[in-house]
């Protein structure tokens, strides 16, 4: 595929986006049983308890032997899963790993109640994890299910619960990392790290280079579109349209660690060109902390692409050439785009991305890239994303004569002014 053809390509699969971890689903009915109940409950727990600060240990002390030790083998099928997480776990240099139980319960389901017996129970722990540069562990519920063994509570699995809820790449497949440079890749083992490593390097420079400040970019490159999904608890095939997201790796979106996710469905398809444009998208994504921004997505998409193709200028021409010939055909948008026209699931999301660049790009013609800087920051910061009480204080204009302005700036852009 020519450059040409990438650039075109990315902006109809979206450069990238934001999002933040869902709320968890509702319990399911149906299931036999709750597990412990009463003061047999208590003591269940405090052992499972056990078990689980045992098993955090091992992971961080790369000791195999005791992982395997507080290991139930019921279910002859968990063994090799067990193994896939021990692998995982320890191949990334964890400085922190813990599990700790909540004391909620799950039902168990007739099937694996019959394979695992009556001792058997489902518990929702909370699994914090922190990778080399991050400044906050990453956090998320899993559920996890124990058996009773000789006065012991031994892990038996690690699927019976709620699938709801956000995954880490690790739980949902085999995967490797690597660290280099401002870069850390995790991926499927299929996944050649090396070429993602120098990639994220640059992006992290070269957005430096207009923003300040060196990011360190964590970039997890799933083996496939559902892993992806999984990861960020989405309905299978709604991120058909997503080459990369930007992503809180965790429960707590404003202080969770930010991931870049890459579609290998979507990303695979492009060139250098355009996958350099779309890092240094998320790049600006991770270094403006966008997920937890309140202001509106058009500007915290528009920025993003804004400072990418400011990175790459040899990129803007191709990607702006789809929307002006838009515009040329039907006129200019009636109105900035509005948050659900960049939902995964948005129709025509390549107009949405371009007009939110298009209206970036008019705010720093009519004053510069610096004070298009400080307005994206102030905001957020003082303003909480109003933009009716913004554009006045900080731009000297209203949001409708900026609105105004804007159509006739991609007007005149349209023909060649």
């Amino acid at each position: 595929m020519s450059w040409l053809a990438a650039l075109l390509l990315i902006l109809a699969l979206v450069a990238g986006c934001t999002a933040s971890p869902t709320a968890p689903g509702p319990t399911s009915a149906g299931p036999t049983t709750a597990g412990p109940t009463g003061t047999a409950r208590g003591s269940a727990l405090l052992l499972a308890q056990q078990a689980a600060d045992a098993i955090g240990g091992a992971v961080l002390s790369a000791d195999r032997d005791t992982f395997t030790r507080w290991l139930s083998r019921a279910d002859p099928g968990f063994t090799p899963t067990a193994a896939m997480l021990y692998d995982n776990l320890t191949g990334l240099g964890l400085l922190s790993f813990d599990i700790t139980l909540t004391g909620q319960q799950r039902p168990l389901s007739a099937r694996r109640q019959q394979l695992l017996g009556g001792g058997a129970w489902v518990a929702e722990a909370l699994v914090d994890w922190r990778l080399q540069g991050d400044r906050s562990p990453a956090e998320h519920i899993v559920w996890l299910t124990f058996r009773g063994e000789q006065g012991r509570q031994l892990l038996a699995g690690s699927t019976d619960g709620d699938r709801t809820t956000a995954q880490p790449l690790w739980c949902c497949e085999p995967v490797h990392a690597a660290r280099r440079g401002h870069a850390t890749v995790i991926g499927s083992t299929g996944v050649a790290l090396g070429p993602w490593l120098a990639r994220a390097d640059r992006a992290a420079l070269a957005v430096a280079r207009q923003l300040g400040g060196t990011p360190r970019l964590v970039i997890e490159v799933p083996g496939s579109q559902r892993a992806l999904e999984r990861m960020v608890a989405a309905t299978p095939g709604s991120y058909r349209q997503i080459a990369a997201l930007t992503w809180p790796d965790g429960t707590k979106a404003a202080s969770a660690p930010l991931r870049i996710i890459v579609n290998p469905a979507q990303s695979d398809r492009l060139g250098e060109l355009a996958v350099a444009v779309l890092l240094a998208h998320e790049a600006t994504h991770v270094i403006l902390a966008s997920p937890s921004s309140p202001s509106p997505l058009w500007v915290v998409e528009g920025y993003a692409d804004f400072v990418a193709y400011r990175a790459y200028p040899q990129a803007s021409h191709a990607a702006a050439a789809g929307f002006l010939a838009d515009t040329r055909s039907h006129g200019a948008p009636r109105a900035l785009p509005g948050d659900e026209q960049f939902s995964p699931q948005a129709q025509d999301l390549d107009l949405s991305y371009a007009e939110a660049w298009f209206a970036v790009s008019y705010l720093a013609h009519l004053t510069s890239p610096a004070v298009a800087r400080d307005f994206y920051d102030q905001l957020q910061r003082r303003y909480g994303g109003d933009l009716s009480r913004a554009m006045p204080a900080l731009l000297g204009v209203s949001l409708a004569d900026f609105t105004s302005g804007w159509r006739r700036y991609v007007q005149h852009q349209a023909a060649g002014r």
